[in-house]
């Protein structure tokens, strides 16, 4: 009940939810909750209510697909024709307006520059670097692939096999095995994708409640606060946001780090925090 109640207060707490969720709306807050009850029945080693839950999801919003390879279990394919099937319904079901089932789905990429590469911060980054002034979209989607393919395999490795131990329930030490693996899914997607607009970055507040660490804390904080200057206008001044927000993640990474290398923040913290709860 302890560790339910931190993880809901921790959820509750963070100012992204309620600007963009609670203050405006966004569909994002009902692929959170499919997303959440697919890593539920995961965990129960539900295969046909995990495909149930993440194909509605998808439907909802198309990024949680990354998040098939963390949920999949080697030899299993109740779920994903079970996901197959509820998104060929859905789309189905608006079959009768042709193209249009897909909303603005190509206008969309036009307007974010997913096709010219101006979306992605990290290729951006590396045209300042002498000799790649002139790197095209290309490169950077193999380097996106390789990303990818390494955290699939990492997937395979320790999500596929179901070997997920029940003591307790979505433990940050790696209990649920297939979490860390759709956390870091989740992860790679939003940090090479760019987001300009703070919703796209509330799917990893779930994970991030159940695996709480200091990198993404950083990123969801800075990010939200960045968006609310001056700063989150698209652009010159977008990519000096985006510079402060990576080299702060950055910075937290290599901290959290050293943290665990040597891990004073025990005496500091966790005894303090004992003996409070012990009260």
């Amino acid at each position: 009940m302890a560790f339910a109640a931190k993880q809901t207060l921790l959820y509750a707490w963070c100012p992204v939810l309620v600007w963009e969720i609670a203050g405006s709306g966004h569909l994002d807050s009902a692929a959170m909750a499919f997303i959440a009850l697919a890593l539920l029945v995961r965990f129960r080693k539900r295969p046909v209510l995990t495909g149930i839950f993440l194909g509605v999801a998808i439907l909802l919003k198309l990024y949680p697909l990354v998040l098939f390879p963390a949920l999949y279990r080697r030899g299993d394919f109740k779920m994903p024709a079970t996901i197959a099937a509820v998104i060929a319904l859905g789309y189905a079901s608006y079959s009768s307006v042709g193209v249009l089932v897909f909303g603005f789905l190509g206008g969309y990429v036009k307007e974010e520059g997913m096709a010219t590469g101006a979306r992605y911060f990290l290729l951006e980054l590396s045209q300042y670097i002498p000799g790649l002034r002139g790197l095209s979209t290309a490169p950077y989607y193999v380097f996106c692939a390789a990303v990818f393919a390494v955290i699939i395999w990492w997937c395979w490795r320790v999500a596929g096999s179901g070997g997920d131990n029940r003591r307790k329930p979505f433990a940050s030490d790696g209990v649920a095995g297939f979490l860390s693996p759709a956390f870091g899914l989740a992860s790679a997607l939003t940090f090479l994708f760019s987001p300009h607009y703070a919703w796209y970055i509330v799917w990893l507040i779930p994970f991030f409640t159940l695996m709480p660490n200091l990198p993404i804390l950083t990123y969801v904080l800075g990010f939200f606060y960045l968006y609310t200057t001056p700063l989150a206008e698209p652009g010159p001044r977008m990519f000096l946001a985006n510079k402060i927000l990576y080299a702060s993640v950055l910075g937290a990474f290599i901290i959290q780090l050293v943290l665990k290398r040597w891990p004073i923040h025990r005496s500091l913290f966790v005894q303090p925090v004992i003996a409070s709860e012990s009260l």
